[in-house]
């Protein structure tokens, strides 16, 4: 799974809230960040070393519930 944040909506109540759905759906599944620069048009992919996931429905409506933009690898 990725998750795509713009640079200009990251902040520290973005990031606590990520953490608290990583939190909650560990699992095994490899999870990255895209962060996307529309100014710069830059993307940078962040791969995550350690947190993981575990994808699902609950997952997904969380996410969609909090207006993240993902996409499944």
């Amino acid at each position: 799974m990725t998750i795509q944040l713009p640079i200009e909506a990251i902040n520290e109540k973005k990031v606590e809230s990520i953490d608290s759905v990583l939190k909650k759906h560990k699992g095994s599944q490899h999870l990255n960040f895209m962060i996307i620069d529309k100014d710069e048009k830059l993307k940078l992919n962040m791969p995550s070393r350690s947190a993981k996931i575990n994808i699902t429905k609950e997952v997904i409506e969380e996410l969609t519930e909090n207006e993240y933009s993902f996409k499944l690898n």
